[in-house]
């Protein structure tokens, strides 16, 4: 499910007049040594990259905030995309 939804949301992206490309498991996945590569990596034409991590299995919050913490500290926006039914219930907290 999570890879068809990837190519669906590549094609939506590259739709976008601003997007210059997308990649879905970037390349160079296995060459860098990076702790958290996104799940879709997209380029605008001006040169910046935004990275998208889509959860299909329940988050730790550490997780999350260790992430936001690196794209942060590399000034690269990060959008997190998370299955509805893998969040917890209102007023619950993430473990």
């Amino acid at each position: 499910m999570t890879a068809i939804f990837k190519h669906w949301l590549k094609t939506q992206l590259i739709a976008l007049k601003q997007v210059r490309n997308c990649y879905i498991d970037p390349p160079d996945r296995n060459i860098t040594f990076v702790r958290w590569h996104p799940d879709i990596l997209v380029r605008t034409w001006t040169g910046k990259a935004a990275a998208i991590h889509i959860f299909d299995q329940q988050p730790k919050s550490r997780k999350i905030r260790d992430i936001a913490r690196f794209h942060t500290e590399n000034g690269t926006p990060c959008l997190f995309i998370v299955d509805i039914g893998l969040l917890p219930n209102h007023g619950a907290r993430l473990q």
